[in-house]
């Protein structure tokens, strides 16, 4: 089973790691990391590559929760000298889809899923104008 490490501005880890858990039921190997308002980037790191180094893996998922922001470069900066594969703009929808095969596959396919369906991960209503 592939593990995931979801890193986001403030509490939105944890939050989705619960929701998850709420819809999913139990899950495993899905690891929140929030970057919190009193934290110092060097602190997020260390707790990210700490976070790597426990996991006994080859490959690790990191989600984030934008492009471009700390989480997202703090990822980027441990996936340059560990086993991870980042994934910005992560999302409930995302993971409770990527959950629901992840044990049944390896790596390669949930990689090819999420690109394959990421544009499903989200849906825009425009009011029609009557």
């Amino acid at each position: 089973m592939i593990p995931f490490i979801i890193i986001t501005h403030g509490a939105l880890a944890d939050g989705l790691v619960n929701s998850l858990k709420m819809i999913y039921g139990d899950i495993k190997e899905v690891y929140p990391c929030n970057f919190l308002p009193n934290m110092e980037l060097e602190e997020l790191e260390n707790q990210v590559n700490q976070l790597v180094d426990s996991i006994e893996a080859e490959k690790i998922f990191i989600f984030t929760d934008m492009l471009g922001g700390s989480a997202f470069n703090t990822a980027m900066k441990v996936q340059r000298e560990k086993k991870v594969h980042v994934i910005a703009g992560v999302n409930l929808m995302m993971l409770l889809d990527l959950i629901s095969i992840r044990e049944k596959s390896d790596f390669s396919a949930l990689f090819e899923h999420l690109i394959k369906n990421k544009e499903k991960y989200i849906s825009v209503f425009e009011k029609k104008e009557v």
